[in-house]
């Protein structure tokens, strides 16, 4: 003989008692919209900081000619090896770290077998990418200094996972009279 368990009767009981109120709560909103005059706002203000960047339309600090490092870019993805695991970042032009992966992160470090080996650039890379392109960078240039298989290791895979290591040409409005006519940034072409 099959009896149900009182603890799942008592959850069944609960879900109907949800059910119910959320179908008077959408039948009571339904009314409220119909009843009312709701107008949509036609301006959009986008208060996303790398918006202009991801137009081409914002500036690249040039800086001076005599600059070692050079700050001409929007991005710039840097390795940071330590004795006992390797970092990675990606670094925009004001000197902020906008992402950043290490195979010191307890999540990254669990699945390794070492933190500093050709399998950690490997994922780290990956990981680094993945959370690139999550939040929306998808240029930015290689400041990469170590030459070795390991870091070309990690710039192959960093490629492979989506991320283009040279950025756009900033967008620069032309004079009514120039004949070069350069398509803007954000015209969309269906085809």
């Amino acid at each position: 003989m099959y009896r149900p368990l009182p603890l799942l009767s008592f959850y069944n009981n609960l879900l109907e008692k949800c059910n119910k109120v959320s179908s008077v709560k959408e039948k009571s909103l339904i009314s409220f919209i119909s009843n009312s005059n709701i107008s949509v706002n036609v301006y959009v203000r986008n208060r996303n900081p790398r918006n202009l960047e991801s137009l081409r339309i914002a500036r690249k600090p040039t800086g001076f000619h005599l600059d070692k490092p050079g700050k001409a870019f929007w991005h710039k993805v840097i390795i940071v090896k330590k004795p006992r695991y390797i970092s990675a970042r990606v670094c925009h032009n004001n000197g902020n770290t906008v992402i950043q992966a290490s195979t010191n992160e307890w999540s990254i470090s669990r699945h390794l077998n070492r933190s500093n080996d050709r399998n950690a650039y490997v994922n780290l890379a990956q990981i680094l990418a993945e959370r690139s392109l999550e939040s929306g960078i998808c240029f930015m240039i290689n400041g990469i200094d170590l030459n070795s298989e390991k870091s070309d290791a990690f710039i192959k895979h960093f490629e492979e996972a989506g991320i283009v290591l040279c950025e756009p040409s900033t967008y620069t409005p032309l004079t009514p009279w120039n004949i070069k006519a350069i398509e803007k940034p954000w015209n969309v072409h269906l085809n």
